[in-house]
């Protein structure tokens, strides 16, 4: 049984650190320090450890936010060891970030997160979303440079920031609907490269759909062209689209396809 706990000592910041690097296989100068850590908590932050007996097998690191004053949590990371993936660990440990949230007065929780992994979608929108309201108007261009970790390495670091509103009910979508709705961007299924449909978008419809490739991984041995095609028709969609007022509210998952929608949206969460 997986036991969830506060972390408050130095002991459990520096396991925490060391997981981090296991769970991105990242080197220790692009890792959090457990001091870090610690001064997180310390200031108002939330340092979470996911255990399997005394094993940390999971992790989640927040710190305080304000914005316009009002104080939000900003989820900095959130992982899972190798081994211990696919078990439900993640999603719990956000279950008891958004109880440890409400329970200290934030009514916000916020986060970044790479908008071409579809596991990053399914995750946020179709398991996170399904507690409180989701959404995101913010689209950051290389928001954490260049890194040298096996996910990031050789990418931009362009980030979606979510925003989970904790005491806001979940946003649901009737299907024909969505399959209604114009797509935006679609994937080549031959090249897996991004095709745009833009040449007469309006801006006058409540949803659209735009795609992310089937499987990030996949583009990877044949070098970054194609992952940088799709961070280019990305940017050329959601920046235009956010100034509209427009927002990403949902993820649509089939067989054949991997959607973000986009609905009008208008509590704009950069305001």
């Amino acid at each position: 049984m997986i036991d969830y706990r506060v972390l408050t000592t130095m002991d459990e910041c520096r396991q925490l650190a060391a997981l981090e690097m296991i769970v991105w296989d990242a080197p220790p100068r692009e890792a959090i320090v457990a001091a870090t850590v610690k001064v997180l908590v310390h200031t108002g932050g939330l340092a979470l450890g996911a255990y399997d007996g005394t094993r940390m097998v999971g992790f989640s690191i927040s710190a305080l936010g304000l914005q316009d004053s009002t104080p939000y949590l900003w989820s900095h990371i959130t992982g899972t060891h190798p081994e211990y993936q696919r078990q439900g660990i993640g999603i719990s440990l956000k279950r008891v970030q958004r109880d440890w949230a409400l329970a200290q007065g934030y009514h916000t929780i916020r986060w970044s997160f790479d908008p071409l992994r579809q596991q990053n979608a399914h995750f946020n929108f179709n398991m996170i979303g399904t507690y409180a309201s989701l959404s995101t108007n913010l689209y950051h261009r290389n928001m954490y440079g260049e890194m040298t970790d096996t996910i990031n390495a050789g990418i931009p670091t362009d980030r979606f920031e979510a925003v989970w509103v904790l005491d806001e009910a979940p946003n649901t979508y009737a299907a024909p609907i969505i399959c209604d709705a114009p797509r935006l961007i679609e994937e080549d299924k031959n090249t897996l490269a991004p095709m745009l449909h833009t040449d007469s978008i309006q801006w006058d419809l409540p949803l659209y759909r735009v795609a992310i490739p089937s499987n990030l991984d996949a583009l990877r041995p044949h070098g970054t062209d194609t992952i940088r095609a799709w961070r280019r028709a990305h940017r050329n969609i959601f920046a235009p689209a956010f100034e509209q007022g427009y927002a990403v509210t949902g993820f649509n998952r089939t067989e054949s396809s991997y959607d973000y929608l986009l609905t009008r949206h208008t509590n704009r969460t950069d305001e």
